[in-house]
């Protein structure tokens, strides 16, 4: 297989939806797949905060599940789908359970990202972050790219900053 070209390749999945915010079930998710054979080398996570009022903490129960991750199975975790948005969604994406003291601004959006990643940084937990679709246009995903747009151009927003950190 692939370790035969690279030796060294890791290997990943992602456990989405609630997950991110379910220690126990997400724990037991990852043992499952290492006891039944498969042991990625990172722990992937797809995160919005936004997405649902529960749990109450969203914040606190995401590094809740990473810290057990970690305990658990010894990985880093990797948040292979991201998103906070700077503004109210609509559409199909309703996600406005904003997190407190994170508002759905430019400057929320980039705070939320700034303070996960020196989290994650602090406690060497996280093995990197992958916002999803941080340039899409569209109006329903408007509020969570990382780029303000009018018309044809686009800005960077404060968030995309906010990731500098995590390049390194």
């Amino acid at each position: 297989g692939i370790r035969t070209v690279d030796p060294q390749a890791k290997f990943s999945t992602h456990a989405s939806g609630i997950a991110a915010t379910l220690p126990t079930f997400t724990t037991a998710f990852y043992k499952a797949l290492r006891d039944g054979g498969f042991s990625p080398g990172e722990l992937g996570i797809s995160y919005y905060p936004t997405s649902s009022p529960l749990p109450k903490d969203r914040l606190q129960s995401f590094k809740d599940v990473a810290s057990s991750l970690h305990r658990a199975l010894d990985r880093p975790i990797f948040i292979a789908e991201f998103g906070y948005p700077a503004g109210q969604m609509s559409g199909v994406f309703t996600w406005n359970s904003t997190v407190p003291n994170y508002p759905q601004s430019n400057d929320g959006q980039a705070a939320f990202i700034r303070d996960l990643i020196a989290w994650g940084t602090r406690e060497k937990l996280l093995s990197g972050l992958r916002p999803w679709a941080p340039d899409l246009a569209l109006a329903g995903w408007l509020p969570m790219s990382l780029f303000e747009h009018t018309g044809k151009t686009a800005q960077p927003r404060p968030a995309l900053d906010a990731l500098r950190p995590a390049a390194k």
